[in-house]
Order: C-alpha cells, then sequence, then structure tokens
C-alpha cells in the first residue's frame, strides 16, 4: 500500500493550522487526509471516515 512519506514538523504543524484553520472546507478535508495518510490510514478508511461521522450525526 502506498503512503505519503512522513511530514516534517514544521509541515506538519502547517497542515495542522490549515485542518482546523482554514476558511475553506476543502482545504481542511484534503489536509486531513494528508495528515492521515502519514499516519498510515488506509485510502478506505480515509475515504470512510467522513461518511461515518456524517452517519452519526443525523
Amino acid at each position: 500500500m502506498k503512503y505519503i512519506a512522513q511530514f516534517s514538523l514544521e509541515d506538519k504543524e502547517k497542515l495542522n493550522s490549515l485542518f482546523k484553520y482554514h476558511a475553506s472546507h476543502l482545504v481542511r478535508r484534503r489536509a486531513h487526509m494528508l495528515l492521515l495518510s502519514s499516519e498510515k490510514f488506509s485510502i478506505n478508511d480515509i475515504y470512510n471516515a467522513p461518511r461515518k461521522l456524517d452517519h452519526r450525526l443525523r
């Protein structure tokens, strides 16, 4: 399985900031996906995570 290589501490902090505070939902989602991939989550886990959360909120 392919994953994104580990990020430098500076890159990880920037992605965390984008994930938490960026105005665009798409940018926040993309940053989150990159962070999850660097932590070795599979593509299926990353793809299904928001849908599981959405289902719990309804």
